[in-house]
């Protein structure tokens, strides 16, 4: 009798051992997608947080930089005017002064002359703002590169999430979102004034 139940024991025996290896590989093609969608999940979380804060931090990096150019164009500019007020004072002295005019006029002129030459050995306007121009470049990269990062991890998520069986499956039992948004955005010119309005 015992030879005629080792084989049913054997069948069933292969049989639970077969289920137990197939529970084995379900259940860890189940964790293995659940950490796919939840590292996919963080990336778009993630991604959304830093074009979030490159906005915020690069946006004062901007206004920050032109208020420097701005800054250093009126200091330059009032250089340049007190230097051709003091060449017209001089001028005025030489045609219509007397001698003690003049001499009064050229060391008003002279002084300017000596300020603009210790204040500023080298006059950087030009430099300053192809600098400023390098800058706002920089940082309009940054935000594109973080916001570009952040749809393409939307992108990742909904692709992987949108398959058949166990993305699909598993991303339903466990409350994965269905897909996220891509960003939609007003498709509208920027206003350049405001965004250049350092005041």
């Amino acid at each position: 009798m015992s030879n005629k139940t080792s084989p049913v024991l054997i069948a069933l025996g292969v049989i639970a051992l077969v289920c137990c290896c197939g529970l084995g590989i379900l259940a860890i093609s189940v964790q293995s997608t659940q950490q796919s969608l939840l590292a996919k999940q963080q990336a778009v979380q993630r991604g959304k947080a830093g074009y979030v804060g490159a906005v915020e931090i690069v946006g004062q990096k901007i206004t920050g930089t032109w208020m420097i150019l701005d800054k250093y164009l009126d200091h330059e500019g009032k250089i340049y005017k007190d230097l051709a007020n003091a060449r017209r004072q001089y001028d005025e002295a030489v045609a219509t002064g007397t001698p003690l005019d003049q001499v009064k006029a050229a060391g008003g002129f002279n002084v300017q002359v000596q300020a603009l030459a210790e204040s500023n050995p080298q006059i950087a306007s030009a430099l300053l703002a192809q600098q400023t121009s390098n800058a706002l470049e920089e940082a309009v990269n940054e935000m594109f590169t973080q916001f570009q990062d952040w749809q393409d991890a939307v992108y990742d998520y909904n692709s992987y999430r949108g398959r058949l069986f166990a993305p699909s499956i598993v991303g339903g039992m466990l409350g994965f979102p269905q897909s996220y948004e891509y960003w939609e955005g007003a498709a509208v010119a920027p206003d350049i004034k405001s965004l250049l309005q350092t005041e």
